[in-house]
């Protein structure tokens, strides 16, 4: 049939797909060749909680890689994923907490100098965002719901490995509150082993 303004590409409908086919390190590098990091940074602020959750998996994903990291931070993906930490659409929040615990794994390694540019703008803006009371939160609810302290752990190696495993797709179909939980204690985990003082602010700030 005639080619029409339907047969244009749909951004959201293709994150989507994307996220639900999942992407592998390996992809990273076409990636930025592209510039389709940009168009992920911008569906963070989609009107859809769905795509927005889409979008960070598919980031979460490929942040492994350092050069896609640091382009991330570059590019200003930082601040739409600390503002998904408030959202109530639980997919959408796993997903972004997942992407920050993958993103802060590296930077917040003790090989890295202890006035590393990176780590110091991951940690300020972590904080300047109110992102810990709000994991702490999450934290809560998960142990009133679940009516105990203690919670399965169910995925925790496999929720930080590259989707084409056996990992749980993140902000499409695995926003449970024991996959959000699992990735909140990973990004603390992360955390608390980084440098410039992060462990004593997450203590003051109600952490243990």
């Amino acid at each position: 049939r005639p080619y029409s303004s339907a047969d244009q590409p749909n951004p959201q409908a293709a994150v989507q797909c994307v996220a639900n086919l999942g992407v592998e390190a390996s992809d990273a590098k076409a990636f930025l060749a592209a510039g389709w990091h940009l168009s992920l940074i911008s569906l963070l602020s989609a009107s859809s909680a769905e795509v927005q959750g889409a979008a960070a998996a598919v980031l979460g994903n490929l942040s492994s890689v350092p050069e896609f990291r640091d382009a991330l931070l570059s590019d200003g993906a930082l601040q739409p994923i600390l503002q998904l930490l408030h959202t109530s659409a639980l997919p959408a929040r796993t997903a972004a907490v997942r992407a920050l615990a993958i993103m802060s794994q590296q930077l917040m390694s003790p090989s890295l100098p202890a006035d590393d540019a990176g780590a110091a703008a991951f940690v300020d803006a972590f904080f300047a965002a109110d992102a810990l009371p709000t994991l702490l939160a999450a934290l809560g609810d998960r142990r009133r719901r679940a009516g105990r302290g203690t919670f399965t752990g169910r995925g925790v190696k496999t929720l930080l490995t590259p989707a084409g495993d056996e990992r749980p797709r993140e902000g499409v179909d695995g926003g449970t509150a024991e996959r959000e939980a699992v990735a909140v204690l990973l990004l603390l985990l992360s955390l608390s082993g980084g440098h410039g003082g992060v462990r004593p602010r997450l203590v003051a700030g109600g952490a243990v």
